[in-house]
C-alpha cells in the first residue's frame, strides 16, 4: 500500500512540475486587432531601465491612480508587432493585473527610443501602431 501511494505521490508531482511552465507562458493574450496586424514573442526581452525615459516623456498618459515608476515595474512580455497598413490597433489581456497598473510600450523599426503608448489600472491594455516594430507590456509594482 505504501508503494502505490508512493508512486501515485511521485506521479502527481511529476505532473506539477512538467504542467507549471506551460501555464506560465500564458499570461497574455492577442484579444483583438485591426485586419493585417500580427504579433510574435521575442526571445529576448527588453530590460526595465530601457523604459525609464518614455515613462519619464509620456508622464501626461499615466493615470493619477496609476504608478508606473522606473525602478518598479516588471517586463511581462516583448514581441514583435509587424502592421500592413499605417494604423493598426491591438488590444491585449493581461491575466492576474485586476488593480495593478499595467502599461504598453512601443519600438518602431526605425525609432532609437521606446514610448509609452497607453498605461491604466486592470486586465486589458490597448494600443495604436503606426508602423511594424517591438512592443513590451509591463506591470508596476
Amino acid at each position: 500500500m505504501k508503494r502505490l501511494f508512493a508512486l501515485m505521490l511521485t506521479a502527481v508531482m511529476l505532473a506539477a512540475v512538467f504542467a507549471i511552465p506551460a501555464f506560465a507562458d500564458v499570461q497574455i493574450d492577442l484579444l483583438m486587432s485591426t485586419p493585417g496586424v500580427s504579433i510574435e514573442r521575442a526571445k529576448q526581452g527588453v530590460k526595465p531601465e530601457e523604459l525609464a525615459d518614455a515613462i519619464e516623456e509620456g508622464a501626461e498618459l499615466i493615470p493619477e491612480e496609476c504608478k508606473l515608476d522606473p525602478e518598479r515595474i516588471t517586463v511581462l512580455q516583448t514581441g514583435t508587432l509587424t502592421c500592413e497598413e499605417e494604423d493598426g490597433y491591438a488590444t491585449f489581456k493581461v491575466w492576474s493585473t485586476v488593480k495593478r497598473t499595467i502599461g504598453l510600450f512601443f519600438l518602431a523599426e526605425d525609432a532609437e527610443s521606446w514610448e509609452l503608448l497607453s498605461c491604466n489600472l486592470g486586465g486589458v491594455i490597448e494600443g495604436e501602431f503606426e508602423a511594424s516594430g517591438t512592443y513590451a507590456i509591463v506591470v508596476g509594482w
